[in-house]
């Protein structure tokens, strides 16, 4: 199975298509430390004022900061907002 993506993401390269799109992997976009956009997510996995926690494709996404909320949520796209310090990912799943 991991041979087959790693031919269909060097074929996606080639034809030069976003790879946000063509293989479901996550796309994060930062406006500065008070924003942050998240696409194709899978789920929101915890939530609290400091830390909020997305599940995605390629692992966890974990936003780390001060005052932190969610100011839109539906099934694959997120918008946080707050004082972001971190933006950690864990692909050990």
């Amino acid at each position: 199975m991991r041979r087959l993506r790693r031919w269909f993401e060097a074929g996606v390269r080639v034809a030069e298509l976003p790879p946000d799109v063509v293989l479901d992997v996550p796309r994060v976009t930062a406006i500065g430390t008070v924003h942050l956009y998240l696409e194709n997510h899978r789920g929101l996995e915890a939530f609290s004022a400091t830390e909020i926690r997305f599940r995605t494709a390629t692992g966890r996404l974990a936003v780390r900061g001060e005052e932190l909320v969610l100011r839109a949520l539906d099934p694959s796209e997120a918008l946080v907002e707050g004082r972001i310090r971190s933006v950690d990912w864990d692909r050990s799943e």
